[in-house]
């Protein structure tokens, strides 16, 4: 039956169609590459920013002025002073400080 909602029907299927291999298309020709350039960057700067830290002079001792590490309550970790997410770098507290309560709940500390 050739009717006009036949030929819409078909319309539509068609521009479906073309839709989706126009979106694969970009997938594959726009988007993969542009995430694979990104990437590149990325560790590039990630490299270009470690290589400076490591021709810098090692940073001063902070001071601990008298509003720093106020706590109104424990934690229900550890010793209830450590936040249990601090991590060696992203912290200047040395790592004995860091993590001497996380023993017991199974994290382990890698030392780089």
């Amino acid at each position: 039956m050739d009717n006009a909602f036949n030929r819409e029907r078909l319309a539509v299927k068609q521009h479906a169609a073309q839709s989706a291999d126009l979106w694969r298309k970009l997938c594959i020709y726009v988007v993969v590459p542009a995430i694979l350039l990104a990437s590149l960057n990325a560790k590039n700067l990630w490299d270009e920013h470690w290589e400076h830290w490591e021709h810098m002079p090692p940073l001063e001792d902070r001071v601990e002025y008298p509003y720093m590490n106020i706590r109104t309550k424990a934690f229900p970790w550890g010793d209830g002073d450590k936040f249990a997410r601090q991590t060696l770098l992203a912290s200047h507290w040395p790592p004995e400080l860091l993590y001497s309560g996380l023993p017991s709940l199974g994290v382990t500390l890698n030392t780089y």
